[in-house]
């Protein structure tokens, strides 16, 4: 698949087309049994239904908005497939920002730009190849979508739906796809693009979930694009509003028509930018009266530095949209809580009661920390893979060529990484401790605490796996520690609906942290991550030292 740019871009995006196309159609079916066991009858369905259209309509601000959630498709398609767009949007930014970006970082990108073929059409095939992974991708949901009734015991869903829902998938996943060839344009740095492309996709997902919960912000969700695609209901009750569709098929083609337009304006390896005055040459007083001042170079003491300074702007973003996730969650506990109390036969009234999660630090833990851990855990893996994209750039050459030790540069980026998941950990902390004060809700601060500096733990043990990772095969870090993350994620769904005895939920990375929050600190647990952190820290640092640099 190396004949031409289209079929090796398609190439390159082959594993991660079949792990997402897959795993988020194995998810279906997760939640098609799942749903088939919390609510085995028609009354416990409608109960449901009212519970979400009623006083559990916070519940929409995460998943959006619920149609016929008493059928399965009606349940798969706002449970699955009500966060699927930013899901895929998330890998489709990456892979867009990578395809075109990231190919002139690495400077792979050269030979074939000095080849005949234009540049327009260069990108006009990476863009054609992101088209088509995405409708491979949605294609492998659906057709393990198929099966969700027979995993069910359901009657079958109607093949048409399957097909109008997923074709719906794929309208609004090129639509961010195309946002993230936009952006790459705009910046140097492959992260920054992909950091702009996310931010503004959670923006537009927020902005479309949250009114559903607030109802005095209803008109913003006018200003989403996400709202064209939550118009169409096929696999709730065949419902396609075939002009949202239209409309979402319309901006990604213009999306996709100004980055190729941009992509042909600028040099290589430049951005789009307005022209620049030309300077007379004649005049070489005139350069030096134009130039501007060489930037402060802060940090570059040590790979450590180095580290935080690089990961700035990342730690900001995080911060600020995890931060604000979390204080959205924070302040809708207690209306979830409340709403729970008022219908206390419901089937989820009865799990979370089996489970002691009713208290309002049981239902914050619930609501808010089934988030944050596969979040932030996501976060360290792009800082490990920052780490290894910065080998294969070439750009650790000069650092490692330093009389010093290359494990204590493996370790002091590793330690620069814990220190920016620390205080993302630490700023979330602080959002949820003031939401908590100024709600006047009944939870401890120290549990807060608490809570998050064993989170803080759990990612910094995910940052040492994929360091080490990145010690052995550097291009492999997303791949495989991506993997680990959504298998123990997905493990972690599975384990309580065959009700399997509790040490086998200690076998996966999110078992491990548990819910300290409801349940307190178990020191065990958290000893068990740090001393996994230190070995996989040890191992990398001992393979890093011992390989050829980017190999």
């Amino acid at each position: 698949m190396l004949r031409s740019v289209y079929l090796k871009s398609l190439r390159d995006m082959r594993g991660g087309v079949l792990g997402w196309g897959g795993g988020l159609g194995v998810l279906a079916l997760v939640f098609s049994y799942a749903w088939s066991l919390a609510y085995p009858d028609a009354a416990s369905r409608a109960q449901l239904a009212a519970q979400i259209h009623g006083g559990l309509s916070v519940a929409q601000a995460i998943y959006g908005p619920a149609t016929n959630v008493d059928s399965l498709g009606g349940f798969i398609e706002w449970r699955l497939l009500g966060m699927a767009p930013i899901l895929l949007g998330l890998y489709f930014i990456l892979s867009a920002t990578g395809l075109t970006r990231g190919a002139e970082e690495s400077t792979t990108i050269e030979v074939v730009a000095a080849t005949p073929r234009g540049r327009t059409r260069l990108m006009l095939e990476q863009a054609a190849a992101l088209g088509t992974a995405a409708l491979v991708t949605t294609s492998l949901m659906a057709a393990l979508t198929a099966a969700a009734s027979t995993v069910a015991a359901e009657p079958s869903l109607a093949p048409r739906r399957i097909a109008l829902t997923y074709a719906n998938l794929t309208a609004a996943t090129l639509l961010f796809a195309a946002l993230g060839l936009l952006t790459a344009q705009f910046f140097t740095r492959r992260r920054s693009a992909a950091l702009a492309a996310t931010g503004l996709m959670a923006g537009a997902y927020l902005s479309n979930t949250v009114p559903l919960a607030v109802p005095g912000l209803h008109e913003v969700r006018y200003f989403s694009p996400l709202r064209l695609y939550t118009e169409s209901t096929p696999l709730a009750n065949g419902h396609m509003d075939w002009l949202a569709f239209a409309a979402m098929i319309v901006i990604a083609t213009a999306l996709a028509a100004t980055a190729l337009y941009a992509a042909g304006q600028r040099d290589l390896f430049d951005t789009v930018h307005r022209q620049r005055e030309a300077t007379d040459a004649s005049d070489p007083l005139a350069v030096y009266s134009r130039a501007a001042p060489a930037p402060a170079q802060l940090f570059l003491r040590n790979a450590v530095g180095r580290g935080l300074r690089d990961s700035f702007g990342a730690i900001l973003a995080w911060s600020a949209g995890l931060g604000g996730l979390a204080a959205l969650l924070t302040s809708l506990a207690p209306r979830m809580r409340q709403a729970l109390l008022e219908q206390s036969g419901g089937p989820l009234f009865k799990q979370l009661e089996k489970a002691g999660l009713l208290s309002e630090r049981g239902i914050l833990s619930a609501l808010l920390f089934s988030f944050l851990p596969p979040l932030l855990a996501a976060f360290a893996v792009t800082l490990a893979a920052g780490w290894a994209a910065d080998e294969l750039n070439q750009r650790l050459e000069l650092e490692l060529s330093a009389p010093v030790a290359r494990w204590r540069v493996f370790i002091q980026r590793l330690m620069a990484s814990a220190v920016a998941l620390s205080a993302v950990a630490a700023v979330i902390a602080v959002v949820i401790g003031a939401t908590v004060e100024v709600a006047g809700e009944g939870i401890p601060l120290s549990a807060v605490g608490a809570a998050m500096w064993t989170l803080a733990v759990l990612v910094i043990a995910v940052a040492a796996l994929s360091f080490a990772v990145a010690s052995w095969r550097p291009a492999a870090v997303t791949a495989v520690a991506g993997t680990f993350l959504a298998a123990s994620y997905l493990a972690q769904l599975v384990i309580p609906l065959f009700d399997l005895p509790s040490w086998a939920g200690y076998t996966t990375i999110f078992g491990l942290y548990g819910s300290p929050l409801a349940d307190g600190v178990t020191y065990w647990r958290v000893g068990v991550l740090a001393g996994a952190a230190l070995v996989l820290a040890a191992a990398g640092a001992a393979r890093f030292q011992a390989r050829d640099i980017a190999k």
